[in-house]
Formats: C-alpha cells, sequence, structure tokens
C-alpha cells in the first residue's frame, strides 16, 4: 500500500513542445484526467481518437509523450522494443523511473523466461476453462450490488487468479502478494483520477 500512497492528484507543469513535433499533432491532453472523465473514461478516449485527424499526436501533459490512437500503431510500438523501450512505462518519467517491476521493464530477449511462465496459464484455453467460475461471481456480485462494477473487478480477480495461475505454493504467495500491491496501485490511479476530475 505504500507505493499506491505516493500517487498525487497535484497538476503536472505543461513541458514545452519540442520543435521537430509538428504544431498539428499537439493535443491538450491529460491521461489521467481526460475531458468528459466523470461522464465515461473510456468515451473520453473515444472522442479523443474521434476528434484528431492524425492516427498518432502528441501531449505535453505529463512530461510530454505521444498518444497512439489506432490498434495497429500501438501493436506496431509494442513490437518496436528497439524504438520503444519497456523501461519506463508509468508517465511522467520522473516517476515512471521509481518503477521496477519484473518483467514489464524489461525487454526481450531477457523477459522471454517470465513470458513463458505466463504464456501457459494465461493462454485462452486456460482462461475459458475458469468462465463458468467468472461468469458466477460476475453475476453474484452484480445482483448483491449492480452499481459497484469496478469493485467486482477486483475482487473477482482476486478470487480467479489462484485458479488461473496454479502455480507451487511459494511463487504462489509471491504472485498474489505482488498482484495485490498492484490492485491497490490501481485503485489509487483511479481514484485520483476521479479527485482530479472533480476539482
Amino acid at each position: 500500500m505504500a507505493r499506491a500512497q505516493t500517487i498525487t492528484t497535484e497538476k503536472e507543469a505543461l513541458v514545452p513542445v519540442p520543435d521537430h513535433i509538428p504544431v498539428e499533432l499537439v493535443v491538450d491532453f491529460d491521461m489521467y484526467n481526460p475531458p468528459g472523465i466523470e461522464r465515461d473514461f473510456h468515451l473520453a478516449w473515444v472522442d479523443l481518437r474521434d476528434r484528431c485527424k492524425s492516427d498518432l499526436v502528441w501531449t505535453p501533459h505529463n512530461g510530454g509523450h505521444w498518444i497512439p490512437l489506432k490498434g495497429v500503431i500501438i501493436q506496431k510500438m509494442l513490437a518496436d522494443y528497439e524504438s520503444f523501450a519497456s523501461r519506463i512505462f508509468v508517465l511522467p518519467p520522473s516517476r515512471g523511473a521509481e518503477q521496477r517491476v519484473l518483467p514489464t521493464t524489461i525487454n526481450p530477449p531477457e523477459h522471454g523466461p517470465y513470458r513463458a511462465l505466463l504464456n501457459r496459464p494465461l493462454s485462452t484455453k486456460s482462461v475459458m476453462a475458469v468462465e463458468p467460475e467468472i461468469s458466477k461471481l460476475a453475476t453474484e456480485a452484480i445482483d448483491h450490488d449492480p452499481g459497484d462494477l469496478c469493485e467486482l473487478a477486483f475482487r473477482s480477480l482476486d478470487e480467479i487468479k489462484d485458479d488461473i495461475v496454479r502455480a507451487p505454493d511459494g511463487v504462489a504467495y509471491w504472485l498474489r502478494h505482488y498482484v495485490s500491491e498492484h490492485e491497490a496501485e490501481q485503485r489509487a490511479m483511479t481514484i485520483a483520477a476521479a479527485v482530479g476530475a472533480g476539482r
């Protein structure tokens, strides 16, 4: 929980637009507090995509960064680890540099052994095997409290992740600890975004 407490809703200073970036590609968009987040977080991103003429734009928020708006560009970026390294995956970069999460922050071929451990339990076949349990948990949770789908997502993940991973006891303990910390951080980021939107 300690890491989650470092997340802040303070407004970041905008960085100057680099000379090599065309002005028509610059957008005023804060991914942690997008316009319209109070109505629907996902629709806020859809609105950005729909109003931009380019499939790739740049924002001066959060240290300045590119935003790909189409799946084909995202796929190319994820595949080109030499141009788009994984060392920093949280923005702004000053905050992302503090994160040392394996295997998220390493590139091929170093991340290969980690990926091999995850590929089998997270394959389509393995995940589909627990689909009935996921549906059961979702139905029960929605019937109990249909207004709290965010809480449902976190709780369902906690209840099914052991079935999906099926890791040895020692590894399972470590994995539960890591995922719990990650969930706490994601919760804090969601709350931070909501608080920021309300200002």
